[in-house]
């Protein structure tokens, strides 16, 4: 990251981050998709990362233990 002369500038390379992060960067919680493919399965698909409910439950306690 760099300073930015500028808010416009600071808010370009804002977007510019996000873009990257929601759809390019792969994320291993999202089982390798980005952000905006498992959005956008996500209207037609109330669990687009194929986990059930009660899987991602027993495995956030498993965590905590």
């Amino acid at each position: 990251m760099h300073a930015c002369e500028t808010g416009s500038q600071a808010r370009a390379g804002a977007q510019n981050c996000m873009k990257f992060y929601n759809h390019r960067r792969p994320h291993k919680a999202l089982g390798g998709r980005t952000p905006a493919v498992v959005n956008s399965l996500s209207s037609r698909n109330p669990n687009p990362i194929g986990r059930s409910r009660s899987e991602l439950t027993r495995r956030r306690n498993l965590s905590r233990e």
